[in-house]
């Protein structure tokens, strides 16, 4: 494991993960979503919640991935089907136990929030892959 790497590649993907995740949840989510407002914090607290956990979340992505991008390669490509993976481990079975354990919580915003940690994942997986490449150590 290079914790260093870990951690300059892990910064990368958080900062592309919150600039994803602003872009969704500014202009895309209020349009799509069908939940109702009490199900959601405060913006002010909203806003800096989804900042610290898009950067755990990326730094948990990015440990894994050190663990296991031999299966799937590095650069974008192998990233990407790396995020994919990932994804669908994550999203599909957690937006589907929230959507059957929230009363009021429409199963059309789970599926959302699904398609959005899917490419979520391909999109930061991309990133960690392109950069895990350009970062890789010197052959000898």
């Amino acid at each position: 494991m290079q914790v260093g790497r870990i951690i300059k590649i892990g910064l990368a993907a958080g900062i592309v993960a919150n600039a994803w995740d602003f872009a969704i949840n500014t202009f895309l989510m209020p349009m799509l979503q069908r939940a109702p407002e009490s199900v959601y914090l405060p913006e002010e607290l909203l806003i800096e919640r989804l900042v610290i956990t898009d950067f755990v979340a990326a730094f948990v992505f990015v440990w894994f991935y050190d663990r296991v991008h031999s299966l799937f390669g590095s650069g974008a490509k192998g990233g990407a089907t790396y995020g994919l993976y990932a994804g669908i481990l994550i999203n599909f079975p957690m937006w589907l136990m929230i959507a059957n354990l929230f009363r009021g919580y429409p199963y059309v915003d789970a599926a959302i929030w699904t398609a959005n940690g899917l490419l979520w994942g391909v999109v930061v997986g991309a990133v960690t892959g392109l950069v895990w490449e350009k970062t890789a150590p010197a052959a000898a």
